[in-house]
């Protein structure tokens, strides 16, 4: 088990009794994206294992290796990682992905509780960060001069495309059980509660799982094995009046609070209150109403994905709404409501993904008026991203779409209770 290799100082008996501890630490659910990262690190501390020993050097933990020797054997690989030689022969990797490549390297040194090789002992800048061994440093200072961005483009959606979306639902019976109908709904409460993919759409599933779910640990108690995205009872309906509605009325419902679950960041069980639009087609609380409905009607199972439809007419089972769906269909909204090829919209048509959603709610709270504290707390963002996509956005928000999504917040006040119906 990593980390515990020093377990033999131990007395046996306190080995014994932490021992099941232990196991039951290495052997905890954490979730299929960490198991993906988990497997990658070790790869790449494999990689670097064989990368020594092709060079005849076998001190892996460097327990016999002075600093400076360290740091050369360090830089040494890490510029050949830089020159493309790592795992998959990327050219030009990210500076990040080349750190994480050396991070991997001196892992079996750490976890022997050996000084950290990378960087200087007793060595910080005026902010406490630890300084990188000179070779390095020069290293990474070099790759993060020309590397790209590290984060990918992405543009908002534009209300046109919105429009396009919403309104290339068809009028017939079954229309409302349809890709495009989930689509629209997903995408009208994704634009107004800035959620990222992963609350109502699914990404990577683990293998032989229909949907993305919450990690089984002690950490994640009864949420557990449940959906990462949106599920039925993360949505409550009420009237004008605070008084909350069952779903079967919630057509007429004026407010609708949103229950966020489980999120990348630190804002897991957190609700955000949104207002019904008068006559709007775009209107968050009927979509909400309509994606609930369509799940009782299909009736997947108990704790599955809200957003879901049926394939085809004739399928028995229903299909989780996905972010390949999502982004499919938001470039084809672009075509259709910016036909001209010259259009801004269309020279940036790869930056447009589901991702674009969450960049279209963050300009448009901006546009209207609100400061980047405000709008980190409204969306779950942290600040440093809002303004990476505040300055990065090419394409800007109308005066239209900013007033729509301002009109449909309703501002979070800690004593507002809503009151329940019994």
């Amino acid at each position: 088990m990593s980390g515990i290799g020093t377990l033999s100082s131990l007395p046996a008996p306190l080995r014994t009794a932490i021992a099941p501890v232990l196991a039951r630490i290495a052997t905890s659910d954490r979730g299929a994206a960490r198991e993906r990262n988990a497997r990658t690190a070790a790869s790449r501390t494999s990689h670097f294992g064989s990368w020594c020993k092709a060079r005849g050097f076998q001190d892996l933990t460097f327990a016999y290796t002075g600093p400076a020797e360290a740091g050369a054997i360090l830089a040494a690989y890490a510029q050949e990682i830089a020159e493309g030689n790592g795992i998959v022969g990327k050219q030009r990797p990210h500076v990040k992905t080349i750190q994480n490549y050396l991070r991997s390297a001196v892992a079996p040194a750490i976890a022997q509780g050996r000084h950290d090789p990378r960087f200087l002992r007793h060595a910080t800048d005026r902010s406490g960060n630890r300084l990188y061994v000179p070779l390095l440093d020069r290293v990474f200072a070099t790759a993060k001069k020309w590397t790209p961005p590290s984060r990918p483009e992405r543009q908002p959606i534009t209300l046109a495309m919105l429009h396009y979306l919403v309104t290339r639902v068809g009028g017939s019976s079954t229309a409302e059980f349809t890709s495009a109908a989930a689509i629209r709904d997903a995408v009208i409460l994704a634009s107004f509660t800035g959620s990222r993919v992963s609350e109502y759409a699914q990404t990577q599933a683990s293998k032989g799982s229909p949907f993305n779910i919450v990690p089984c640990n002690a950490a994640s108690g009864v949420e557990g094995g449940r959906p990462l995205a949106f599920i039925v009872s993360d949505f409550r309906f009420f009237t004008a009046s605070q008084l909350e509605l069952d779903w079967k009325d919630a057509a007429a419902a004026h407010y609708i609070s949103v229950r966020f679950r489980y999120t990348k960041g630190v804002h897991s069980f957190t609700s955000r209150m949104f207002s019904h639009l008068p006559d709007s087609i775009f209107c968050p609380v009927q979509a909400a109403f309509r994606a609930v409905r369509r799940w009782r009607l299909l009736a997947p199972g108990e704790d599955t994905p809200v957003f879901c439809f049926l394939q085809a007419f004739f399928s028995r089972k229903p299909t989780f709404l996905a972010d390949h769906h999502v982004t499919k269909a938001l470039r084809i909204a672009a075509e259709k409501a910016h036909p001209d090829a010259r259009h801004l919209v269309r020279q940036h048509i790869n930056a447009i993904s589901a991702h674009s959603l969450r960049v279209f709610a963050c300009l448009c709270l901006q546009q209207a008026g609100w400061d980047e504290d405000t709008i980190s707390y409204q969306l779950r963002w942290n600040s440093s991203a809002i303004k990476h996509y505040l300055r990065q956005s090419v394409v800007q928000v109308d005066a239209i779409g900013s007033s729509l999504l301002k009109d449909a917040l309703v501002p979070a006040s800690p004593n507002a209770k809503p009151v329940v119906k019994r």
